[in-house]
């Protein structure tokens, strides 16, 4: 297994559905990746809160370039659930890829194998629980984890054993 890890930059303004950044993964990094580490499966790609989101955006605009998605406590606002975020400056790009993908009624054809994890205490709990619920609703294969936590490093560590050795042997086995 390799791990790479990507400078966050314009945290905010990179991960909020930004396209750019979404085809910057499927279209530059994926490929260099693959070149410098080759590997017979496609990469999975992890993110946590913001970086969930991106996750997510990134493999929904660019079916087939990952094999798994790992998301923890992923940011997928709605005015519904959300509506203390609604000054984020990014609130409108990511509300409205979320809605994008809540009205979606099934799955792309060579979408990832996804798992998402969230404190039973976090904030984002009712929108990862709904998110996990309509990705499967539509046929993506959603595993889900929840640990007793919040909104923190803690949780996301306890989150990876067993989500993210389970997502890991479910796609590259």
């Amino acid at each position: 297994m390799r791990v790479a890890l990507l400078v966050p930059g314009k945290r905010n303004e990179r991960y909020a559905a930004n396209p750019a950044y979404a085809a910057a993964l499927a279209d530059h990094v994926v490929p260099h990746l693959s070149t410098v580490a080759p590997s017979s499966k496609p990469p999975v790609l992890m993110g946590q809160s913001l970086g969930a989101l991106a996750a997510l955006h990134a493999a929904w605009t660019s079916p087939g370039t990952f094999s798994g998605l790992f998301l923890e406590s992923g940011s997928f606002f709605t005015p519904e659930l959300d509506a203390q975020e609604s000054e984020f400056e990014h609130w409108t790009a990511v509300t409205a890829f979320v809605a994008t993908v809540l009205a979606a009624e099934r799955a792309a054809p060579g979408g990832p194998v996804v798992a998402i994890g969230c404190g039973s205490a976090d904030e984002n709990l009712a929108d990862n629980r709904l998110m996990a619920g309509h990705l499967e609703a539509i046929g993506v294969e959603v595993s889900w984890s929840e640990v007793r936590d919040g909104h923190t490093w803690t949780c996301w560590r306890d989150l990876l054993d067993p989500g993210l050795s389970d997502l890991l042997r479910t796609v590259w086995s």
